[in-house]
């Protein structure tokens, strides 16, 4: 877990820290498998999904996750998720880039992550996604 933490053990912030600290890990596992390795790159990609769900988990730490090379399609919908639950403007070029992917899952899930962030940048969040 993350060294240093000054906060009260079981704060808010300091779930939210270790989440960000086992996500961390979690992106360069997924990053560094090779397709030999999918059950466990799914179980990685799985496990920041569930994360992203409960926790804000910043951009920076997720975007290497866009640029897996090889990276299998329902895998993509992962990683696409993943990146519109951020609600940074930095992630709306990567997604981007997979509304025109072969597949018409990624490019699915690639439209409802734009619908997504552009939702979470919108001021007022009014509505649903």
């Amino acid at each position: 877990m993350p060294s240093g933490n000054a906060r009260r053990p079981g704060s808010a912030a300091a779930a939210q820290d270790d989440a960000v600290w086992v996500v961390e890990r979690l992106v360069a596992v997924a990053v560094a498998l090779s397709v030999e390795g999918y059950e466990l790159r799914e179980s990685a990609l799985h496990a920041i999904c569930t994360a992203a769900a409960s926790y804000e988990l910043p951009h920076r730490v997720v975007a290497p996750l866009a640029a897996a090379d090889g990276m299998e399609p329902v895998l993509l919908e992962y990683v696409l998720g993943v990146l519109g639950a951020t609600g940074d403007r930095a992630a709306l070029p990567a997604v981007g880039r997979f509304l025109r992917h072969h597949d018409s899952g990624v490019r699915r899930e690639a439209a409802d992550a734009v619908k997504e962030l552009r939702w979470r940048l919108h001021p007022a969040r009014e509505g649903t996604a």
